[in-house]
């Protein structure tokens, strides 16, 4: 008789949760999701929907010249991958492009943000100059260098046979130089964002940790190396993905400063996208765009475990 007592005082006390926590979430929970509603409906519409339709679209043969639309599977990224030629070299420039900015927009973000946290002379409009060009936009940055990197009279070959150095170098014209000359205004208008971030990382350093090395007989290279990078690391591994990321995208700068020659020298694999949407090939153009994600995604993925084998 007893533990039938018990088992029932049980019983109405996990009954007696359970209708508490109905009674939480009627009364608190569907108020919180209901904040979340416009978000949601939002996020549906512009981003959820347009990213399964364009995945959708990528497996067939769209095109608005023809009236019907038939699934075809695989065939669009079979074509893509092994005989399309434009992509392939699209997608050799792009890596080139990619090795060319990505490296200098981390190291030169680097040295700007110790300079300016050094607190030297000129710091703080050194600051604003250096990120006031992020704040542009791409139509201004390709018309600027444009004419900057023009090869007979652009203001970087005048400069530089001020100076005594060959200003003759054909900037945009020459297949040599042309993803270069592209890389110089990438530089230029995002080195500001990863300054802003290596500052941020650096300012959330405890001054204490400096300090103490110093006070260990460390001098200010040895507090570099084995203080301040180390304690960097996350934020370099977020300005190297966000830099990676933006470069495997460009396409702004070669359509303003290049349309994508000479010789298809500068043409990279959003550009390629773009042509394809201006030939009507509506499935295939998609199915590159979702190529490039997979290897934006692959290089992002390997340069995490690369950063955990690091750590551990």
């Amino acid at each position: 008789m007893k533990e039938q007592v018990l088992a029932a005082e049980k019983q109405a006390k996990s009954q007696a949760r359970v209708q508490a926590r109905r009674g939480f979430f009627s009364r608190h929970d569907r108020i919180a999701y209901s904040f979340l509603i416009p978000f949601a409906i939002l996020f549906i519409a512009f981003s959820l929907y347009p990213f399964l339709a364009g995945l959708y679209l990528s497996f067939t043969d769209n095109s608005p010249l023809v009236r019907e639309t038939h699934f075809i599977g695989l065939t669009n990224y079979i074509q893509i991958l092994l005989n399309d030629r434009i992509f392939v070299d699209s997608l050799k420039n792009t890596f080139y492009y990619v090795i060319i900015v990505v490296p200098a927009q981390v190291v030169l973000g680097l040295v700007l943000a110790l300079y300016i946290n050094k607190r030297l002379f000129g710091h703080e409009i050194s600051r604003m100059a250096f990120f006031a060009p992020f704040v542009l936009s791409v139509s201004v940055v390709g018309i600027v260098w444009g004419w900057i990197l023009e090869t007979r009279y652009g203001l970087l070959n005048l400069s530089l046979a001020a100076i005594g150095l060959p200003g003759n170098t054909p900037w945009l014209s020459n297949i040599s130089w042309v993803m270069i000359g592209i890389g110089l205004s990438s530089l230029w208008w995002h080195i500001g964002i990863s300054m802003v971030l290596f500052l941020a990382g650096l300012q959330d350093i405890p001054a204490e940790l400096r300090e103490a090395a110093v006070i260990d007989g460390a001098n200010g290279w040895q507090v570099l190396w084995h203080v301040t990078l180390p304690l960097l690391r996350p934020v370099g591994v977020l300005v190297f993905i966000l830099a990676l990321i933006d470069a495997m995208k460009v396409f702004g700068q070669p359509w303003f400063m290049t349309n994508g020659g000479p010789a298809g020298a500068s043409t990279t694999v959003v550009y390629d996208l773009y042509l394809n949407f201006q030939s009507t090939k509506m499935g295939y153009a998609s199915a590159i765009g979702f190529l490039l994600l997979v290897i934006i995604l692959i290089i992002a993925l390997i340069r995490q475990l690369a950063l955990k084998e690091d750590l551990t």
